[in-house]
């Protein structure tokens, strides 16, 4: 997460399409979202399937990432999930975000390779 008095102003003034970043400048255009990104770049190097099914397990992976990327964000910007900063102090933040690196991210990381394991070459 960016965090400047520049990047603050920025948001304010509505620079973001969505209000966060990632974004991509491509020609004048503003492209947002983390996904939509890496499969443009994908697109771009040869790296991004052209086959459907291959390509399906590919986004399978790039989007299954929404999973523990959610309660990390939060921890970030729990006013965007309706929490109050006070309620919210660097004890609770320090303790979700020590839950989401122990069980979280392990549980997420294990399923993923095993995923891996399984299909080997095969997307």
């Amino acid at each position: 997460m960016i965090f400047s008095p520049e990047f603050g102003k920025a948001q304010a003034a509505g620079e973001f399409k969505f209000g966060m970043v990632p974004i991509l400048k491509v020609d004048d255009e503003q492209i947002s979202e983390s996904a939509a990104i890496l499969r443009f770049i994908g697109k771009l190097s040869g790296l991004y399937p052209e086959d459907p099914i291959a390509a399906l397990k590919v986004d399978e992976i790039v989007d299954a990432w929404e999973n523990p990327q959610a309660p990390i964000t939060f921890t970030f910007l729990p006013g965007k999930f309706g929490v109050e900063k006070e309620k919210f102090d660097e004890k609770e933040k320090k303790r979700v975000r020590k839950f989401i690196n122990d069980k979280v991210l392990p549980e997420f990381i294990t399923i993923l390779e095993k995923h891996l394991a399984k299909n080997k070459t095969k997307g």
